[in-house]
C-alpha cells in the first residue's frame, strides 16, 4: 500500500500472500469507496505455483501441522482441525 506520494504505508499478511480477494480490504485501509467499479481497478495477485508449492511441503511435515491446528485452536470460531 503507497500513500499518494509513492512511499510506502506497509503491508499486512492478506495483501502480501494473496490467498484471498484482498481488494475491499485494501480499499477499507486506503480509506476509499469499497465499490465495484474500485474494486475492478486494482489488480489480484495470486500466489505464485513456487508458493503454493513451498506452502504444502511445510504443511507435509506432522510437527507443523500440530503446531498450525494448535495456533488456530486459540482462534475464536475456527472450527475443527486443518
Amino acid at each position: 500500500i503507497l500513500y499518494t506520494d509513492g512511499t510506502s504505508l506497509g503491508r499486512g499478511f492478506l495483501e502480501s500472500t494473496g490467498w484471498v480477494d484482498y481488494r475491499k480490504q485494501l480499499l477499507q485501509i486506503a480509506g476509499m469507496p469499497e465499490t465495484e467499479e474500485m474494486m475492478k481497478l486494482i489488480d489480484i495477485r495470486l500466489p505464485s505455483n513456487e508458493l503454493v508449492q513451498e506452502s504444502m511441503s511445510f504443511l507435509s511435515i506432522p510437527e507443523n501441522i500440530e503446531t498450525l491446528n494448535e495456533t488456530l485452536s486459540q482462534c475464536k470460531g475456527r472450527p475443527g482441525k486443518f
